[in-house]
């Protein structure tokens, strides 16, 4: 198995299950038309003229297999062939590549070799004419073919005496030079002060330029090759990571053999690898034999990019024996560096390869050196972050600041990874305690959407270790926002117990932590180290958490109503935590207080979303779908459920709050009628379940949607064993409001399906008395969803939605008043209230009112 690479033939192991051990590609696939010019240029040395040809092509391009064949083809028709090499330590001797050549045609016993003109100074004129016509004299004798490889490396006397060459007549000489630069013309031959080649000089000069191969081209390499199909995917892939290079795909094609890996894009990640293998082994090898200020150059332009001048990137290398465009030219030529317009290295790949090459010291000390000039030259902070990340701690305190910025820039524009990146590398500078928690707080926020157990233990060390007591309260935050409640609690525990001054809000945020999760692993040890929240708050904090614990003891709706809207007044700082004001939200729900409620979800999600975070983000429209759908708005309830999941799909939520996603999916569809859709969207979290999803809160949510669920369907077994068991979890947290989660009346339905009729109405007293200690009016009922028990004439309940618009009519609301009430339009009131009709058996408006009553009595 063979392929074209810059070096000839590459032959690949073969002999496994995907590549074949047997049968070969053409060697210079795709260059059928330059070698036919070639070949036209040798028959053309019978008319006794000199001729060139310029082969141009990016290293691994097949320069030297192209060049290799035609002294095939050569020889083959009888014609001498002399060879020369270039390199970057061949320029530097003189007469190099002329010596090379020569020793091709004559023999070392020659007159030649020691005539006087070699050894006189001045006599470098006379010895190029001499050496042109020795070599054309033994051209009339034989045809002579010259090829010279890496014709940029020649030396300048070597370059002056091909110019003189290609300009003679007198004898069947063809020279063929390979470059990688596109700048080498027939004037580069020309001698300073010489006359450019006249127009006959031209016309025997071709230019041959080898482009990369083509995704077809790629393709028939690897369907050559390849013992199984190649996927159009791969192909394209090949194609544009290798640029179409032969000796690149070469490279791959050798590691996949050996790997025997399948030609699939599910093996791109090797592909890189392989890639970047190979160009790194390409630029090693030319760094080996380059001058030291040239390798010196190649790093700074690795590490500085654009991002600062030439000027400054030629000192910072150190450039101090030639000019920034000579070594700029020197480097062009051995492909490593383009100008378009400003000089860069060709590619990320090989900018990384030159890094790798650099001892890491020294790559260390260039990085830092590069950061301070770019800080006090006041270019941008992402490039500065950039410089340091690879710098060596410089003690410098704007150091910090840059690194922060930028990772908030990072984060801003959803790059997680980057910002992570950032903040990682300044907490390796010297910090004090206050702004090393800073730092930490940060990096934790955004690692919980890279590595989330990562980012919780690094929010748990802001909270237990030496930080301020507003990062300590930013950090529990966090924590529970993205439902690490439990670590928040035992960590905000050991900062009270360690006399933290200031414990208001952290005492606030330990209690709210505490009631949003279902374990007991805490201790009781531990709880009696933390005070009880005062009766009074004294900010926000403490009142959004008092709104919440009152609400569930559902005993005082005013005063829960008071405390849910001093949480949610306007004012604060960025200090300010976002899940107190969520739980306020939900009291003013609890107390059907919707408008206010909704309104304060806008708030909080604008400061989420100028936090850059997407967690609360999501959780504060889920919070907003169970609102609007309460408040009987399912279209907008419907909209943020979908806005949500778009902010963080339900693979990336903590699992103690996975279940709370669920359940709003599942009571959506459930709503809308889709009974099955809502049995597989709980089934399907259900099957795989994250473990710990039963451990807070949104558990019983789920067990409440389940059970509504299973109900729908018939099975009201299945229904009261969820709806109990949410039950307990509920009254175990001393949430005894009815309408956090309204199970008691699913129950119910569940023990009348079952003939279970006292059961039922011992639920529904239950129920009753609950909602009057509460203050809140008869059947109106809040929460996630409700199936309130007004009869339908199949003997199931009316949806939460139809129950709500039936006692709004009842009432007598016009059509369109209920329409402004619960956010849709006429029509859609009016075909609900249609539909309604027929589920109770009545024949309209009149009988309503009635209907509900009876329904009433008899449940």
């Amino acid at each position: 198995m063979t392929l074209a690479s810059d070096n000839g033939v590459t032959h690949l192991p073969g002999g496994g299950r995907k590549w074949r051990a047997d049968g070969a590609v053409e060697v210079l696939l795709e260059r059928a038309g330059e070698l036919d010019l070639i070949r036209r240029m040798i028959t053309d040395l019978d008319t006794g003229h000199s001729a060139m040809a310029i082969v141009e092509g990016a290293p691994g391009s097949g320069r030297s297999a192209l060049l290799a064949e035609i002294g095939e083809l050569a020889s083959a028709n009888g014609i001498h062939v002399a060879t020369a090499q270039g390199s970057p330590t061949e320029s530097a001797l003189h007469c190099g590549v002329i010596i090379q050549v020569l020793r091709g045609v004559f023999p070392l016993d020659h007159p030649l070799w020691t005539r006087p003109e070699w050894t006189e100074p001045d006599g470098e004129a006379e010895l190029l004419q001499l050496l042109c016509r020795e070599l054309l004299a033994a051209a009339r004798r034989v045809p002579i073919v010259v090829l010279v490889d890496d014709v940029h490396h020649a030396d300048p006397l070597s370059m002056r005496w091909l110019g003189v060459v290609t300009r003679a007549r007198g004898g069947p000489v063809l020279l063929v030079v390979s470059t990688v630069t596109t700048a080498l013309r027939p004037g580069s031959f020309c001698t300073t002060g010489q006359r450019p080649p006249n127009r006959r000089v031209e016309a025997n000069v071709r230019k041959v330029t080898l482009a990369p191969l083509s995704g077809d081209g790629v393709a028939d390499v690897l369907g050559a090759v390849s013992a199984v199909p190649v996927r159009t995917g791969f192909a394209e892939a090949v194609t544009k990571i290798t640029g179409g290079n032969p000796a690149l795909i070469a490279a791959v094609l050798r590691h996949f053999a050996r790997l025997d890996c399948e030609p699939s894009t599910e093996h791109l990640a090797e592909l890189e690898l392989s890639t970047a293998r190979a160009v790194g082994e390409q630029v090693r090898a030319l760094m080996s034999v380059l001058p030291e200020e040239l390798v010196g150059l190649l790093g700074a332009l690795a590490v500085c990019g654009t991002s600062l001048p030439l000027n400054e990137i030629c000192a910072l290398a150190g450039l101090r024996t030639r000019s920034a465009a000579d070594a700029l030219h020197q480097l062009t030529g051995v492909g490593l560096v383009r100008q378009d317009p400003v000089p860069r290295l060709v590619n990320a790949v090989t900018a990384e390869s030159v890094l790798a090459a650099m001892p890491r010291e020294q790559r260390e000390n260039l990085h830092a050196e590069a950061a301070d000039l770019g800080y006090r030259m006041a270019i941008a902070d992402l490039e500065v972050a950039r410089m340091l990340l690879g710098a060596r701690p410089i003690g410098r305190p704007w150091a910090v600041e840059v690194l922060r910025r930028a990772a908030s820039e990072h984060q801003q524009g959803g790059r997680q990874a980057e910002a992570a990146q950032l903040l990682e590398r300044a907490l390796a500078e010297p910090l004090e305690p206050a702004a090393r928690a800073r730092v930490l707080l940060e990096l934790g926020t955004v690692e919980f959407a890279l590595a989330p157990e990562v980012g919780a233990r690094h929010l748990g060390q802001v909270i237990s270790g030496a930080a301020d007591p507003g990062q300590r309260v930013l950090a529990a935050d966090h924590l529970v926002l993205r439902g690490e409640s439990l670590l928040a609690q035992r960590s905000l525990a050991q900062a009270i117990s360690g006399g933290t001054p200031e414990l208001g809000r952290l005492v606030a945020m330990h209690w709210l932590a505490e009631a949003t999760h279902l374990s007991e692993q805490v201790g009781l040890a531990a709880l009696a180290t933390v005070p009880q929240l005062p009766s009074e708050p004294r900010d926000r904090t403490e009142a959004g958490v008092l709104a919440w614990k009152v609400g569930c003891l559902g005993k005082d709706l005013a005063r829960t109503q008071e405390l849910a809207t001093r949480a949610l007044s306007p004012g604060g700082d960025t200090t300010e935590p976002l899940a107190p004001s969520i739980q306020a939200v939900r009291a003013l729900a609890l107390a059907g207080d919707f408008d206010t409620a909704l309104t304060g979800l806008d708030r909080i999600l604008l400061e989420a979303r100028r936090r850059g975070v997407a967690g609360p983000q999501a959780l504060t429209l889920i919070v907003r779908s169970g609102v609007e759908f309460v408040a009987g708005r399912l279209d907008e309830a419907n909209r943020s459920f979908a806005s949500a999941v778009a902010t963080q799909s339900l693979r990336d939520w903590h699992p103690m709050l996975a279940p709370g996603v669920v359940a709003v999916e599942a009571l959506l569809a459930l709503e809308d009628g889709a009974v099955e859709r809502a049995e597989a969207v709980i089934a399907r979290f259900v099957t795989d379940m994250p473990s710990r999803a039963n451990e807070g809160i949104p558990w019983t949510h789920l067990l409440y949607a389940r059970g509504c669920v299973r109900l729908r369907g018939g099975d009201a077994r299945g229904a009261l064993d969820d709806l109990v068991e949410c039950g307990r979890h509920l009254l175990a947290k001393q949430i005894a409001n009815p309408l956090v989660v309204p199970w008691r009346g699913v129950a119910a339905s569940a023990h009348r399906e079952r003939g279970d009729t006292a059961a039922a109405e011992r639920l529904l007293i239950e129920d009753a008395e609950l909602l009057r200690a509460w203050g809140a009016p008869p059947r109106r009922k809040s929460g996630i969803t409700t199936l309130e028990p007004v009869e339908r004439v199949d003997g199931r309940p009316l949806t939460a939605s139809e129950n709500r618009i039936a006692w709004l009519a009842a009432q007598g609301w016009a059509n369109a008043a209920i329409a402004g009430e619960i956010g849709v339009n006429v029509r859609t009131v009016e075909l609900r209230l249609s539909r309604l009709y027929r589920k109770l058996g009545i024949g309209g408006k009149a009988e309503l009112r009635d209907a509900l009553a009876r329904s009433e009595r008899e449940f």
